[in-house]
Order: structure tokens, then sequence, then C-alpha cells
């Protein structure tokens, strides 16, 4: 702020504004000339209740984004390209969630005890860049790929009685269940930076043990349903060992989930060319997809799939519901956990799909 010569003595005083007496600061001005001075607002404590819990490296995350201009101190909305406290808080759950399981990942390549899952174990982001060598850029790179969904649940930085007890989020046992529904492009940054991606493959080549094999009564028929969450867009450009595995599926089917409108606008058509590209190259010739999107993006979703060569599009209604089960649901003779989960049966009629 440019500094100019208001007459005010240095420090803190109050004024009425608006009959609600307010706090003000006035500073000297490095411009302006002599006896120039600043005067601004008192910021409110409110916008830094997110500090209290901060790690030393989350600070300097927080700090090195206020220096550079990119952050202000509020809760209310910004112009576009700047950061409030609420998406600071944002940038800081996902460096939770980083840590937390790059610390299981290197946890679990070393086939340690879960006893051995305490604050001896524990590494922060200065150790793991000076054990591993991994480098800013390519660690800021990584988190801004993280969507917020996969963080909002992540709890209080690694260590404390919550870990121990297996608290609010925290804990082995969470840990793991955070891992499972990891998005697939940090799997590989972690096992790369730690020099193991063969277990990341044959942790891929695993994955066909947790079929479910379903016996259908009517005809007597069998079938196999394989779950994985992965993002077409991440496995692509993935080392070719990992891709290997995942084609050893044997994949004949998926489901494309966009559930929200900002969902289908990320989606461009290279993503879904890359899509078909994933599916072609996972299941050959003859295989399924399911697209889930809201009514107002039907057509666009329509349109980009038109634009596929050789593959007929079949459009239909959905519903969704949302809602909180017991610890098991009973989907025909599929226990299914009580979770965001979704069951398709898809049923031939004169041997048409």
């Amino acid at each position: 702020m440019p500094g100019r010569k208001e007459g005010k003595l240095l420090g803190q005083y109050t004024e009425e504004v608006n009959g609600k007496k307010d706090v003000f600061h006035c500073i000297a001005a490095k411009d302006g000339g002599h006896g120039a001075t600043v005067t601004f607002k008192d910021l409110v404590p409110s916008n830094f209740k997110c500090f209290g819990d901060m790690t030393a490296r989350e600070k300097e995350v927080a700090l090195r984004l206020m220096i550079n201009k990119k952050v202000i101190a509020t809760a209310r909305p910004v112009p576009t390209g700047k950061l409030n406290m609420n998406n600071l808080l944002d940038i800081i759950m996902r460096e939770r969630y980083m840590m937390r399981l790059f610390n299981y990942i290197v946890f679990k390549s070393e086939n340690r005890e879960n006893g051995d899952w305490n604050q001896k174990f524990f590494f922060d982001y200065k150790g793991m860049t000076e054990r591993y060598g991994v480098k800013a850029e390519a660690w800021d790179e990584e988190r801004d790929r993280i969507p917020l969904e996969f963080v909002r649940k992540v709890p209080k930085p690694l260590g404390g009685d919550q870990e121990m007890k297996g608290l609010k989020g925290a804990g082995l046992k969470a840990t793991e269940a955070l891992y499972k529904d990891a998005p697939f492009h940090f799997k590989v940054f972690v096992y790369q930076a730690i020099g193991k991606v063969d277990l990341l493959t044959a942790e891929m080549r695993r994955l066909s043990n947790v079929a479910f094999h379903l016996l259908w009564e009517g005809k007597g028929r069998r079938a196999t349903l394989l779950s994985i969450n992965m993002h077409p867009k991440e496995l692509l450009p993935t080392q070719d060992e990992v891709v290997t595995a995942a084609t050893n599926l044997n994949c004949k089917a998926a489901i494309l989930d966009l559930p929200l409108p900002s969902h289908c606008s990320a989606w461009s058509s290279e993503d879904f060319d890359a899509l078909y590209k994933m599916m072609s190259k996972l299941c050959g010739e003859n295989w399924t997809l399911i697209v889930f999107a809201p009514q107002k993006h039907h057509k666009t979703v329509i349109r980009h799939l038109y634009h596929w060569e050789n593959v007929e599009v079949i459009s239909g209604t959905w519903k969704r519901f949302m809602g909180v089960g017991t610890t098991v649901n009973k989907n025909g003779n599929m226990q299914i956990e009580s979770k965001d989960t979704m069951a398709i049966v898809l049923h031939p009629e004169g041997g048409d799909l």
C-alpha cells in the first residue's frame, strides 16, 4: 500500500465505523516521504484459526503462499487466481493426506508389524525429502492433482493419542481404507519415489483375488465382478509394467460416474478419447461402458460418446439414492459394505445386452 502523511501516531487505535468500534493499525510506510504512514484494519482472528494445529511444514506452505500474494486473509470470495483461507485449508488437508499415505506406503513396503505404526516410525516432509529425494516442485504438482473429495475425512497430522487409539479417522486401519481409494497417480508417484514400483505391479496382479464370483440362479450362469477405482487419465501415462499388470485383469466392463456438473465440465473431448483408448487397451474389441451423468449434461456426454468408432450408444435414465445402511447390506447374493456403493446387473434380451 502506498504511504501518505496522515498525521497519525504509529500503533494501534480504535475508530467507530457504522456504529461499531473497529481496530486499526498505523505503521511507517516504505515510500511516500518522511513521516508517511499506512493504516489498515485489524485482521479477523477467526481467519487464522486453522493455524492452531499446523505442523512446521504446513505453516511454511501457508506463509510462502501469503508472501507470494496468492492468499488473501479472508473467508469471503476472492478474485480469480487468488486463494482465501478456506482454499488454504484445502491445500493443508491435501498435504496431510499425502504425508499420511506416503508414510503408509513406506510402512507397507517394509513389511512392518502393526505395532510399529507409531511416532517412532513416522517421518515428516523434511525427513521424506532427505530420505527419498522428493523435489518440492514435483510434490506441489502432485498435491494440486489430488481431488478434494479424497481429503475431506483426513484427521490431524500423524501422531498423538487419536492415532494410537484409532479415533476420529486416525490410526492404521483408517489409513488402510484411505490407501484403497487413493488416486492411482499418487500411488505411482510414491512407489517411484521409494524405488519400489514392482510392489505396485504385484498389487495390481493381486486385484484379481478380490473378485466377486456370482452365480445367477435363473440360468446357472457365472460372472465375475472386479472392483477397481482408477481414473482413466491416470492409467495411460504410467509405467509399462503397471499397464501390463492391469491388462492381465481381463476387464470387460467399466463404470464412469460423473455425479456433479463440475465433474462433467472437467472432462474434455481429449479425456474421453483417453478413456476410449484405455477401454480398448484393457478389454480388447468387446466391452461395456456404463456412464452416469446429470440430466443437464446428458447431451454433452452423449455427443462425446458418439464420436467413438464402432460403439453402440444406449441412453437411459437413473436416480441416485444416498443413505446410510447397516454395516453389511445384501444385494442378491453379494455382501456389500455400507459405503458409496453401486451394484449394476445387466440382463440380455434375445441375445442383446
